[in-house]
């Protein structure tokens, strides 16, 4: 009987051992940023629906009016919200790096998903300013071809 208890007392500190292990790994763990992480940046404008979303690009040597814009994307991936109706004319203010910061891009399709989700935003309603569209700047090129890669933007 003594072997029975020393087994029972053994495995019962293995799995409090690796429960509380795993609750440690959990706690130190960093927040992940993501799709379902991201904030709801439209809970203000949550009445209204969206039905097409403009985006432009600002080198980093241009400045530019924020009151022009709905959203203004910078390149840490923080965004300036200001809901508007239904057109969403968004700015991707451009950065010293040679390709779109990844942040900004997680930032951007994130706000396009959640328009989508919350407001209706039909398949065809995100476009490019014709500004971007014809711009050779590298960072503009990316987004473009950020959108159409995950199938939101037609090739023009």
């Amino acid at each position: 009987m003594a072997e029975e208890r020393r087994n029972f007392v053994v495995l019962g500190c293995l799995a409090t051992a690796m429960t509380l292990t795993a609750g440690f790994l959990l706690w130190i763990e960093p927040a992940r940023q993501g799709w379902t992480a991201s904030p709801r940046v439209l809970q203000s404008a949550a009445q209204a629906p969206v039905v097409r979303v403009l985006i432009d690009y600002a080198p980093v040597d241009v400045r530019f009016d924020p009151e022009q814009y709905e959203l203004v994307l910078f390149p840490d991936g923080q965004r300036d919200w200001r809901p508007n109706g239904p057109l969403v004319r968004a700015l991707v203010v451009g950065s010293d790096a040679a390709d779109l910061p990844e942040a900004q891009a997680r930032t951007l399709l994130a706000v396009i998903g959640s328009l989508r989700e919350l407001h209706g935003l039909p398949m065809d309603g995100v476009s490019l300013t014709p500004q971007l569209a014809s711009s050779l700047d590298p960072q503009s090129v990316s987004v473009a071809d950020l959108l159409m890669r995950k199938g939101l933007l037609a090739r023009q």
